[in-house]
């Protein structure tokens, strides 16, 4: 329960943004689709309230999670410019990470929420791979899997490299 009002508002970040560019991308999915994603990142979401030992194996796990979803459920099929395209998509999701860190950051600060740094991590990820998967029309598994699951292991990087040498 206490990850709820975070959870809501990293998804409500995610979606303002997808929908102010546009859906596009939410489009061109099928519901089955559209409903392992959302699944997924709200498991991630859910994931980040408990409070666990070590609590450095959610992004891992969160990022194994949400590529088995990418790979069973988008086909690998070869684009021009992937990594082009790629640096774009992961440039145009950096907004939305950048809005929820820091609504999180406002929200620990001000003691309405007892999150990890780990936590506000992956929160601002999935905020920018919903945002991502609403607006990009690449739906394709190599790509959402490299440059929009990529999120999770970009965000979370440096708290598991301060999480190990503590």
């Amino acid at each position: 329960m206490a990850s709820f009002v975070p959870t809501l508002l990293a998804a409500g970040v995610g979606v303002l943004l997808g929908i102010y560019r546009g859906l596009w991308g939410w489009e061109m999915l099928s519901v089955s689709e559209r409903t392992a994603i959302c699944g997924a990142l709200g498991l991630i979401g859910i994931g980040t309230g408990f409070r666990l030992k070590v609590n450095w194996l959610l992004a891992p796990v969160s990022l194994i999670l949400l590529l088995a979803t990418y790979f069973t459920l988008l086909e690998p099929r070869f684009h021009m410019y992937f990594g082009t395209n790629g640096l774009t998509c992961l440039a145009r999701s950096l907004p939305a990470s950048l809005a929820t860190a820091a609504m999180l950051l406002l929200l620990i600060n001000f003691g309405r929420w007892n999150g990890s740094a780990c936590s506000v991590a992956l929160l601002a990820a999935c905020s920018a791979i919903l945002a991502q998967t609403l607006y990009c029309t690449i739906v394709e598994s190599r790509h959402t899997a490299y440059f929009h699951a990529g999120q999770i292991a970009f965000w979370s990087l440096p708290v598991l490299l301060r999480s190990l040498f503590r």
